[in-house]
């Protein structure tokens, strides 16, 4: 009996370090262009597999809860994705890089339905930079008028 005990109470601890070791621990970061080391504000941040993530401030910096090995994803719009792996380590710097794609046109529907212009049902105002540029008005409210409706 008294080894079954200590073989019982063994195991126990066993178990109880282990799950103390993948217990989530903060971890804080900054996000920075990799051209000019400027702060990238409201970059998104994920775990990768799960659906926690969370979001850089306006000063690039953030903070997460996630386990040793863990992936973080960092993505924002304009800029190429980057994986980071959790390690010891309480605070990480990431460094992303510009993209240089061209995004394509996209139209934004009243219930956030983004949808290719062609595919509408209905019609749908365009005004190009051209087209203001090309009114001269004192600004950019003004040079609207005529050319959307309700202006």
């Amino acid at each position: 009996m008294r080894k079954f005990t200590r073989l019982l109470l063994a195991v126990v601890l066993l178990l109880w370090g282990m799950y103390a070791t993948a217990q989530d621990k903060t971890i804080s970061g900054t996000v920075t262009d990799a051209d000019d080391n400027k702060p990238v504000p409201g970059v998104s941040i994920t775990i990768k597999g799960t659906n926690r993530g969370t979001q850089a401030n306006a000063q690039g910096v953030f903070s997460i809860k996630a386990q040793k090995g863990d992936v973080l994803i960092i993505s924002s719009v304009g800029y190429e994705g980057s994986q980071v792996r959790v390690g010891d380590a309480a605070a990480i710097s990431v460094k992303i890089k510009n993209s240089q794609k061209q995004m394509g046109e996209v139209v934004v529907t009243a219930m956030d339905i983004k949808r290719n212009p062609r595919e509408l049902g209905y019609s749908v105002q365009t005004v190009k930079g051209s087209d203001i540029q090309q009114t001269q008005r004192e600004n950019f409210i003004n040079s609207l008028q005529g050319l959307v409706a309700g202006l």
